[in-house]
C-alpha cells in the first residue's frame, strides 16, 4: 500500500480475528509499517508486535464500506506461547492516529488489552499496554488522541479514569491517564503517567459523545450540555489536571436528568455534532423547533476559546 494514502475506517470491529494466521483475501490490502514498536507490555510483546500486519478493505471492492483487520505471523503466533483468542474493536481515527484496542488472549488473564496506535505521519505503529487493573474508564474506552506539539510530532493517548474501590481507593478519585508510547523506554512497566483529575461540577450528568483535540488542549463533548476540556500544555508536571467547561448555546442545552422517566428523547447524536473545522471548533444542530413553523433549520455555531462563548453564524 502506498504508504501516502489515508485510511478511513467505518466498521468498529475488526474483522475475523479468528484467522489471525490466515491471509484475509483479494478483498484487503496491507497498510505499510515503516516501524513497529511495543511498549509497557509483557517481555515477548516486540515478537509479536513485528509480526502484526494491519489490513485494510480495498477502495475498489464491491463493498463500499470500509473495514479493518490485523493478522499475526507464525514467529510472532509461537513466541506468544499460549493460544491466541483475539477480539479487536477501532476506537478512533484523528489527527492522523488510527487507535484499535486487541485482546490477544480472550480466555486467558495474563493476556490484558492492548491499544495498537498508527501513525500516519510516519507510518509507524506503536503497541502499549491498557490501563493498570485498579483504574476503570469514565465516560469512554476511546482514548483521545493528541499530538504534543501539534503538526506530526509524537502522538500521545489521553483518557479520563476513575478507581475500584476494591484497590482501597475511594470510588469518587477520578484520574486523567497518558500515554506518549514513542517516549517511553521500551522496557518500561508502566506507560501511563497517572494525574488527579479535577471535574467541574455540573447540574446533570455527563456523557462523552465527541472527543477531539484542539490547539494542545484535549475535549469531551456532551452533545446535550457541552465541552469538558483540559490544557494539557499547561499541566507541565503537575500532578492535577484542572478542567474547564463551556456550556452549549442559550437554548440548546438538554437537562437529560431532569426529564421525566417516561418520556421519549431523541439521541442528541442523531441532530446534532461539535468537532474541529477549518482551524476552528464548532456546534452544528438541526434545528426542529415550534417557533419555525415546522421548517427545519440548520444551525452553526463557531467557539471563541479564548472567551469561551459561542459566536452563530
Amino acid at each position: 500500500m502506498d504508504p501516502a494514502k489515508g485510511v478511513m475506517v467505518m466498521r468498529v470491529i475488526l474483522w475475523r480475528l479468528n484467522q489471525l494466521a490466515n491471509e484475509p483475501g483479494p478483498m484487503w490490502e496491507s497498510i505499510y509499517c515503516s516501524r513497529k514498536v511495543a511498549y509497557g507490555c509483557w517481555k515477548l510483546s516486540q515478537k509479536v508486535v513485528e509480526g502484526l500486519m494491519l489490513f485494510r478493505s480495498r477502495a475498489d471492492h464491491q463493498d463500499l464500506t470500509s473495514s479493518m483487520t490485523i493478522r499475526l505471523s507464525a514467529e510472532a503466533i509461537r513466541s506468544s506461547r499460549s493460544a491466541l483468542e483475539a477480539e479487536g474493536f477501532v476506537k478512533i481515527a484523528s489527527e492522523g492516529l488510527l487507535v484499535l484496542v486487541v485482546n490477544f488472549g480472550v480466555y486467558d488473564p495474563r493476556h490484558l488489552g492492548y491499544y495498537l496506535v498508527y501513525d500516519s505521519t510516519d507510518t509507524s505503529l506503536y503497541m502499549t499496554s491498557r490501563l493498570p487493573s485498579r483504574l476503570k474508564c469514565s465516560y469512554t474506552s476511546a482514548p483521545v488522541p493528541r499530538r504534543i506539539d501539534g503538526g506530526g510530532s509524537e502522538p500521545q493517548l489521553v483518557l479520563m479514569v476513575h478507581s475500584y474501590r476494591s484497590y482501597g481507593l475511594d470510588d469518587e478519585d477520578d484520574f486523567l491517564c497518558l500515554c506518549t508510547p514513542a517516549a517511553s523506554p521500551s522496557i518500561t512497566d508502566r506507560p501511563w503517567d497517572i494525574k488527579l483529575l479535577c471535574f467541574p461540577h455540573l447540574s446533570s450528568s455527563f456523557r462523552s459523545d465527541v472527543t477531539f483535540s484542539f490547539e494542545g488542549k484535549v475535549f469531551w463533548a456532551d452533545l446535550s450540555q457541552g465541552l469538558a476540556y483540559c490544557d494539557l500544555r499547561a499541566v507541565g508536571n503537575s500532578a492535577v489536571v484542572e478542567f474547564d467547561f463551556i456550556k452549549l448555546p442559550y437554548g440548546y442545552e438538554i437537562l437529560v436528568d431532569d426529564l421525566p422517566e417516561d418520556e421519549l428523547m431523541e439521541l442528541p447524536e442523531m441532530n446534532r455534532t461539535i468537532g474541529c473545522i477549518g482551524g476552528c471548533i464548532k456546534f452544528i444542530c438541526i434545528d426542529r423547533s415550534q417557533e419555525h413553523s415546522g421548517n427545519t433549520m440548520l444551525r452553526f455555531w463557531t467557539l471563541d476559546l479564548g472567551c469561551k462563548k459561542w459566536k452563530a453564524e
